[in-house]
């Protein structure tokens, strides 16, 4: 075993998660265990004790359990639905599809419909659905050393599918989360507009609050809390596919440890230096913006926080894949890292991608800090290039415009974050709003229409539907689906009833 992995089992490292739960979950609800019936449990069953490796413990007639559409639509319309979406297909896709590639044919050795995506979400987290689509979140991304820590974070998700532990309802509960947490950033926003200065309200109230809604969900990773047992498993099958593909198995012991130290991250930012948030915004629009933002970021993180703390000690995690690793792999080899290729070369492609979200990133915390000039010279740069049309970018530069007040400048930017070739439902939220406050029902209609075929099934639609129809007096109709928003999707039953009062 190399030096550096005998070194990690004393290190003493602040690891606290695991690698679905690297951030906070905010539904408490989500199924902790492998439901009655599927094949997790019979896995678990079979394999008992790893006296060999998991990977050949699968029988050679193995078929995906679930396997999704080309493009996992429904998990697809999951992630579009959650803050600014996903980073449009190219060259970071295909790089990512071809390790993912490399991991089927070489490593799992078997047929799989699974399909990697990148989330613009800025924090640490991974998730797969059992449709077969994995999702790796940018600020993960952004923190992989190599190639290889890539990969073992992509056959650790492949092996949850492999597994199927996902239950049965996972996307019926993933979606009420999103639900949830959407259209309580959205309350909290309407609330706090309540104790706004007259003359300030009109001016903001239009672009407020979408930015910011947006941020949270996208930060706050909605994951299945796997069990011990099945986070073992994927961390075992995973560092056999690993292995097998000629990836370093070091590789998952170092993700596990920047996982560690992101969320202990969260946890020091929550607990040390809290700031009071500001509670007296300036009549100008970007002090009202600061100061809602401010408190719905405390408000949410710490309701957050505290509906995620079911934790498997990732220091347990690093131990046992260690020990399982010395066990069943004891004359493994540890070949190079394979270096990324947009760390090769500055000029990569991939390169200019993520440095454009970088600066859209730096461009937020500008813009939070309340230096439009620096926001907006971030922001022109996020928006070069390949990522003209982005959401993510071009979503905040929206957000910037309107803390300047330039209602025109903003607009612009939702109108170009429409036509990006990854569609995000912040975007469509904003258009529908511009709808709304210029009384052009017919448009608002066709943006409905165009979000449902763009997003795929998503009920945030619903409440936009009921008021089209309610303004159109096709009143039965609204009532129709007012009924089937209390009886299917109760998270949404203050923004249909809502809706159905005719309020925007």
């Amino acid at each position: 075993m190399s030096a550096t992995l005998a070194a990690a089992t004393v290190a003493g490292l602040l690891l606290v998660t695991s690698a679905v739960n690297a951030q906070e979950k905010p539904e408490p609800e989500m199924p902790a265990a492998t439901s009655s019936g599927s094949l997790g449990n019979v896995f678990g069953g079979v394999f008992g004790r790893d006296d060999k490796p998991y990977i050949d413990k699968l029988g050679a007639g193995w078929s995906q359990p679930v396997r999704g559409g080309p493009y996992q639509a429904r998990s697809l319309a999951l992630e579009r639905s959650k803050g600014f979406g996903l980073i449009p297909p190219g060259a970071l896709g295909d790089y990512v599809n071809q390790v993912l590639r490399r991991l089927a044919e070489q490593g799992l050795q078997r047929p799989v419909n699974m399909r990697a995506f990148v989330t613009t979400n800025t924090g640490i987290g991974a998730v797969s659905a059992p449709d077969g689509g994995i999702f790796l979140s940018y600020g993960l991304l952004q923190n992989f050393e190599s190639e290889d820590e890539l990969a073992a974070v992509l056959a650790h998700e492949m092996s949850h599918v492999v597994y199927a532990h996902h239950d049965t309802d996972w996307f019926v509960t993933s979606q009420y989360q999103v639900l949830a947490v959407t259209s309580l950033a959205r309350e909290a926003g309407q609330q706090l507009l309540k104790n706004t200065p007259r003359g300030a309200a009109p001016k903001i109230e239009k672009w407020l609050g979408l930015g910011v809604i947006a941020l949270q969900v996208s930060e706050a990773v909605l994951n299945p809390a796997w069990t011990r047992e099945q986070e073992d498993d994927a961390d075992r099958l995973g560092m056999d596919i690993l292995i097998r593909a000629g990836y370093n198995p070091e590789a998952l012991v170092s993700v596990l440890q920047k996982m560690g130290a992101w969320e202990a991250h969260l946890d020091g930012k929550r607990v040390a230096g809290r700031p009071e948030p500001p509670t007296t915004p300036s009549a100008e629009t970007g002090g009202l913006l600061g100061m809602v933002a401010g408190q719905m970021q405390l408000a949410l993180g710490d309701a957050l926080h505290e509906l995620g703390k079911t934790h498997y000690p990732a220091e347990q995690r690093i131990d046992a894949v260690l020990g399982y690793l010395e066990r069943t792999h004891p004359d493994v080899g540890f070949p190079e890292v394979a270096t990324l290729p947009w760390r090769q070369s500055p000029a990569h492609p991939i390169a200019r991608v993520l440095d454009n979200y970088a600066a859209a990133v730096e461009a937020r915390k500008a813009l939070d800090e309340r230096d439009l000039k620096q926001a907006v010279r971030l922001a022109n740069a996020s928006v070069a290039g390949p990522t003209s049309t982005d959401v993510m970018p071009r979503m905040t530069f929206m957000e910037i415009r309107g803390a300047q007040g330039d209602q025109k400048a903003a607009k612009a930017n939702i109108d170009l974050a429409r036509a990006s070739p990854e569609p995000a439902w912040i975007v469509y939220e904003a258009l529908l709003k511009d709808a709304y406050s210029r009384g052009r029902w017919k448009d608002a209609e066709a943006v409905i229409q165009e979000a449902e075929t763009r997003l795929g099934p998503t009920p945030l639609l619903i409440p936009e539907r009921i008021r089209v129809y309610k303004r159109t007096g096709r009143e039965q109709e609204a009532t129709q689906l007012a009924v089937d928003c209390a009886v299917s999707h109760k998270a949404l039953v203050n923004d249909c009833a809502e809706a159905s009062k005719g309020k925007l």
